[in-house]
């Protein structure tokens, strides 16, 4: 990992927040690392590419689009299941140019994507995944009108109570709002976790929560069996739509598994939004917990 930044140059801007070195990690367009807020460990993440300046008047101009509206969404989401902001975005200067941070909290259970490594799967933790999953699409969707997109392990980590939080609203699409990208291509997505909508064109797709329950299933299977219900090594393309766009539902004839969870995850992955479950509160019900 080529961390873009200087280590005691960070040390020093950031010396308010005990910032701790290696980074936790790097994405495509964010740097990760621990820190302290007072009594509170933290996640400081500052965004690699450098605010463009106005050459003429010499100042920044105003947030990326899509970062802004990351942050408007953990802002306004009022739900345990979702990560929230704990220091809104400011600015630093970091080898002589303007970038952005911001922080939210630090989660000491790790992500998913981990424990799926070092424990492997279970029931009891597929059932605890997908009820905190289905509490945060809820609430993305009730609140904000806002549709994650990128539901996968790595951006679902484990608060001190061992309850899952869904993190990293990067890709979030907002009803409310213009899209960010031209009517024809395809949606933001992840290709493994994606659901059948997010590789059509965006002027047909059918983007809405459902397509979030769609990645719900995708990671609850994988939590309850080690393995994506679609996708494995070998496959090629053709083969990886097909079933994508066919669940067999019979796999639960070889896998011990409660009748609540078989239907809700089959449910969850019907290949047409229409399909899916019309409201959360269904599922939440099949499963007991309403």
């Amino acid at each position: 990992m080529t961390v873009p930044f200087d280590d005691s140059e960070l040390t020093r801007v950031f010396a308010d927040y005990n910032l701790m070195l290696p980074p936790l990690g790097q994405g495509s367009f964010k740097v990760a690392y621990r820190g302290t807020r007072g009594a509170d460990d933290i996640v400081i993440k500052i965004l690699t590419e450098p605010l463009p300046v106005d050459l003429e008047s010499m100042e920044s101009v105003p947030l990326p689009t899509r970062f802004s509206r990351e942050i408007e969404g953990m802002s306004i989401i009022d739900s345990p299941y979702v990560v929230r902001l704990v220091e809104a975005p400011r600015k630093c200067v970091l080898s002589n140019r303007e970038h952005l941070w911001y922080a939210e909290p630090f989660y000491p259970g790790g992500t998913l994507e981990e424990r799926l490594v070092n424990e492997g799967p279970s029931e009891e933790l597929a059932r605890k995944v997908l009820v905190s999953l289905l509490r945060a699409v809820e609430a993305m969707w009730t609140d904000a009108s806002i549709v994650h997109r990128d539901i996968k392990p790595g951006n679902i980590v484990f608060d001190q109570s061992g309850d899952p939080i869904l993190l990293d609203l990067g890709i979030a699409f907002h009803n409310d709002m213009s899209p960010l990208t031209d009517a024809f291509d395809a949606s933001p997505r992840t290709n493994r976790y994606a659901a059948p909508e997010q590789f059509e064109m965006r002027r047909f797709a059918e983007i809405d929560f459902r397509t979030d329950l769609f990645q719900i299933g995708i990671v609850v299977f994988e939590t309850l069996t080690g393995n994506h219900p679609f996708w494995h090594p070998s496959i090629d393309a053709d083969e990886y739509f097909r079933k994508l766009n066919s669940f067999d539902g019979s796999v639960f004839g070889s896998i011990q598994c409660p009748s609540d969870l078989e239907r809700v995850i089959t449910r969850l992955l019907a290949p047409r939004p229409s399909q899916r479950f019309r409201n959360i509160s269904i599922p939440l019900r099949a499963l007991g917990v309403l």
